[in-house]
């Protein structure tokens, strides 16, 4: 009697635990079906650009393990797919694109038409550039991030994170995503609970050098730089861009040094937004492991030094010759230290500055992927359709490390050799396209 007894209790307790966990099923999957048709609301709205909140769907939500080769995933709740389907395409149909996946703290960021906004991209592996980068730039930043396969946890637990330790980041950048078509993530791998939320940035930073992989090396798989580029300047509101490479870091008060300029010489003004002028950034190279100068009279004494130098001076130097390096370096900086249109250059075949321009210059043309004329085809348009090229002083890049030939992924030089044909049909359409321009990209 006494065992039937405890056996019937035992029955009873099971059963109340069965009921209980297919109640709390129920309940989440009831939850999710609310939190779908929420999110199915609010995207259709961001779409008509009404939507003003921070992170929006509610797969941005994930946590792994450190181990960022073999990714453990602890949380699986499932991936609303209407929604990932429901994001536009690009031009080609290859990727996915999802505008503001997260906007700035301060709308100012992205409304404010009186300002320059500094934009770059990357894959997850080089998102830890991003705070010695916002912390010069001081203001509206706007970055697309190529989101490949299984990549997709790590580029949205880095942005959170970043974002969560730097409040300068937090409050001044947009950033935007791209998937490709072909190497979509799996539903895990857009799951993330944010378990770690006051991580100093340090440590964040060291953890996201550890991800594997290069843009250009990136799960063998093409890098669409210039679809990148041009997704992360397609909702600047800023008259003013200045689009940089991720591992270039401007020097510092760049963005209000530019402002005040602009201001000067009331190029915010509209009887001046038809200038066709672009203002030209030196960009030096600065041995690895050696601390970014923050002002021109810094930089000189590292170039004195041997320290910095002329960036890709000894893997394509043309590209960057026409800047004149060595009478920018000549103007003394201790007399002005104001920044100013040094002088005048003219374009030449390869040149690829970095430059400020107007929200109007030529977009990148997106056949170009990989290594090679991404950047050059740019600004052979911009030179064609009628800009002139000034060199501002007292504003700089500085690329960490020396570029070196062995550095270079292995496929480098086949691309560069494919992307050599494409840029001939580029320039045969530049003629098309600007036939009465007296210029030419040859």
């Amino acid at each position: 009697m006494r065992r039937n007894s405890i056996i019937r209790r035992i029955g009873r307790c099971t059963t109340a635990i069965i009921i209980l966990a297919l109640v709390i099923l129920v309940l989440q999957v009831y939850n999710l079906f609310l939190l779908y048709k929420m999110e199915s609301r609010e995207f259709a709205s961001d779409a008509r650009g009404e939507s003003q909140s921070m992170f929006k769907w509610p797969w941005i939500l994930w946590e792994t393990s450190d181990d960022f080769k073999n990714p453990k995933i602890q949380l699986k709740l499932g991936t609303p797919v209407g929604l990932f389907n429901a994001l536009p395409d690009d031009k080609s149909g290859q990727y996915k694109i999802r505008h503001f996946y997260v906007r700035p703290e301060h709308n100012s960021a992205i409304s404010s038409d009186r300002d320059v906004t500094l934009i770059t991209q990357c894959s997850a592996n080089n998102l830890h550039h991003l705070i010695l980068m916002a912390n010069r730039w001081q203001g509206p930043m706007s970055i697309a991030v190529f989101v490949p396969g299984h990549f997709a946890h790590l580029s949205h637990r880095f942005v959170y994170e970043l974002r969560e330790c730097s409040p300068t980041l937090k409050a001044n950048a947009s950033f935007h995503m791209v998937y490709p078509k072909a190497h979509l993530p799996s539903d895990s791998e857009f799951m993330y609970v944010p378990l770690n939320h006051h991580l100093p940035c340090e440590v964040i930073q060291k953890k996201a050098k550890t991800i594997p992989g290069m843009n250009y090396a990136l799960m063998q798989m093409p890098y669409p730089n210039n679809l990148l580029r041009n997704v992360a300047r397609k909702h600047v509101a800023s008259q003013f861009i200045f689009l940089v490479d991720i591992d270039t870091i401007p020097s510092q008060g760049l963005r209000a040094q530019y402002n005040s300029f602009a201001a000067a010489f009331h190029l915010f003004e509209p009887a001046y937004a038809r200038e066709a002028v672009v203002y030209v950034v030196p960009v030096f190279e600065m041995q690895h492991g050696k601390p970014p100068p923050a002002t021109k009279s810094k930089l000189l004494e590292a170039v004195r030094s041997g320290l910095a130098r002329q960036f890709y001076v000894s893997r394509c130097f043309k590209c960057h010759s026409p800047t004149d390096y060595a009478k920018w370096l000549s103007f003394d900086s201790a007399q002005n230290s104001v920044l100013r249109p040094l002088y005048m250059v003219e374009w030449h075949d390869a040149y690829e500055p970095f430059y400020i321009g107007r929200n109007t210059v030529p977009l990148y043309d997106e056949r170009f992927k990989q290594y090679g004329f991404n950047r050059i085809s740019q600004v052979c348009e911009t030179n064609m359709a009628g800009y002139q090229f000034a060199v501002l002083d007292h504003a700089f890049l500085v690329h960490e490390g020396f570029k070196m030939k062995d550095e270079f992924h292995a496929s480098k030089d086949a691309e560069n050799a494919r992307n050599r044909e494409l840029y001939k049909k580029f320039k045969h359409d530049m003629r098309l396209k600007y036939p009465n321009s007296k210029r030419s990209c040859d």
